[in-house]
């Protein structure tokens, strides 16, 4: 059954995808470029989708994520990829230090409306029932670096790739947010590199907290990570 509902959701999400072709990447053509990457994550996902109806949850994920690409878009993001319940959006830079600055500021103001918009979604609107208390909750991860821009194309395929550390490093800074360690019940919902920390604006870098320096999977270094806490409900 499990097997089932992921097989059909993935469908939807593809026709999904399709609704937010009007958000795409500046670059047309292969380059290497700066950029702040945005990954978020919807938490407990894998559950909620096993106790209910695929076209429920398919109703629900197109409601969030059209309110999720307006405000990356509205912060002069753009979306990379959409797929299961994971969304990563790209902040382009002109290579400089004030537009790099601003960059981090959009992705952290995306950050934060996005976290705060997750938290008032209601899942019941869409007939959904978790099996245990549940209250739908995000984790974003956001790191700076430079990331190779092309394209696959092919009979059918025209696909958008970019590959860097930058990519990884933000999918590993969203899973942090689900270590008791680290995060104790998504204290620290969203968590950026030391990169995106330096960059920032003085304004948000007085909301985040320095935490335990991490050794995160496929990097040889100890790096440092900030996060910033859930508002109280």
């Amino acid at each position: 059954m499990k097997k089932i509902v992921i097989t059909i959701l993935l469908a939807l999400f593809t026709i999904l995808c399709s609704i937010f072709v009007l958000v795409l990447p500046p670059y047309t053509h292969a380059e290497t470029k700066t950029v702040i990457v945005l990954f978020n994550d919807i938490r407990k996902f894998t559950s909620l989708c096993h106790h209910n109806k695929p076209e429920n949850v398919a109703r629900f994920l197109k409601d969030y994520f059209h309110t999720i690409v307006n405000i990356i878009a509205t912060n002069n993001g753009f979306i990379h990829q959409i797929w299961g319940d994971g969304i990563i959006a790209i902040y382009p830079t002109a290579d400089s230090q004030e537009s790099c600055t601003q960059a981090c500021a959009n992705a952290i103001k995306s950050a934060l409306e996005i976290t705060k918009v997750t938290n008032l979604f209601s899942i019941k609107k869409y007939g959904l029932e978790a099996h245990q208390k549940y209250a739908l909750k995000n984790g974003i991860g956001i790191a700076l670096g430079r990331v190779f821009f092309d394209k696959v194309v092919g009979a059918s395929v025209d696909e958008r790739i970019i590959v860097g550390d930058a990519m990884n490093l933000a999918s590993r800074l969203q899973n942090l947010n689900k270590s008791a360690t680290l995060a104790t019940s998504m204290q620290y919902p969203i968590i950026i590199s030391q990169e995106v920390f330096i960059n920032a604006p003085s304004f948000y870098k007085k909301q985040f907290s320095l935490l335990k320096e991490q050794k995160i999977k496929g990097f040889d270094i100890i790096i440092p990570v900030f996060g910033i806490k859930k508002e109280k409900d």
